[in-house]
């Protein structure tokens, strides 16, 4: 498995699809910035401008983003006609999306360092309140925790989209749809249920709704999503191996 890893990893450096990610990230950035300039009066605080990252990327960015450069990733082989290829090796179909989908994790992990690198860097140009060593940290743990919970939480829809040729945008539609959901339900009971929103308990969002907020139900709730990836990765691709 690591070696097909590897491989993948070397695969990434030719996709030109992956430059969306960072244009994401970016514009996240840029959105969040025009954001706390038009409710600040005066300075930017640091928290305020890190919060509202995280909610541009939960609800807009990231699961449009990752459902795109995931699917790409599963289908990628179908789509070039390069999977007989592999199969020759020969290799079970299956481990080759188990190296995918492990890849698009380190992918998103890449991802959240360079969202980290820009919001501290963003942080000091703008001269912005409170940014000290605590708050750096809450930082770096905040995004590299909710970049891992979205990813799990739009798993299922990657991997259910990308079973067939080309039906991978399909699966990005449906995630954009979901971030909006995931706007409206973000201060309700659900919110510790939602893809995209489970965890914001886990990090103690302060734009969160502390009423409902619970980290027991978050973390079942990530389970669950785990469990539904595990069932749609064995129905879908190792079972119909070919």
């Amino acid at each position: 498995m690591f070696q097909i890893i590897r491989c993948e990893l070397k695969k990434l450096k030719r996709l030109k699809i992956l430059s969306v990610g960072i244009i994401s990230i970016v514009l996240s950035h840029v959105i969040s910035i025009m954001q706390q300039t038009a409710r600040s009066q005066g300075k930017i605080f640091f928290s305020n401008l890190l919060d509202m990252n995280i909610w541009n990327n939960v609800t807009i960015i990231l699961p449009f983003t990752l459902t795109l450069i995931g699917g790409y990733i599963i289908n990628k082989e179908q789509i070039e006609d390069t999977q007989k290829n592999i199969l020759v090796v020969p290799i079970k179909w299956s481990r080759v999306i188990g190296a995918k989908i492990i890849t698009m994790l380190i992918y998103s992990l890449f991802l959240a360092l360079m969202n980290i690198i820009i919001l501290i860097c963003t942080g000091f140009i703008l001269q912005c309140s409170g940014i000290n060593r605590n708050t750096i940290i809450e930082a770096i743990t905040s995004l590299v925790i909710m970049q891992v919970c979205t990813y799990i939480g739009v798993l299922p829809i990657i991997l259910f989209f990308s079973k067939s040729r080309g039906k991978y945008m399909w699966g990005t539609l449906f995630s954009m749809i979901v971030g909006v959901i995931g706007v409206f339900i973000s201060n309700g009971k659900l919110v510790n249920w939602h893809p995209i929103t489970t965890g914001f308990s886990i990090i103690s969002y302060r734009m969160g709704n502390d009423l409902y907020l619970n980290k027991a139900h978050s973390f079942v709730s990530i389970i669950i999503y785990i469990m539904l990836s595990s069932v749609i990765y064995i129905v879908y691709y190792k079972r119909n191996e070919n």
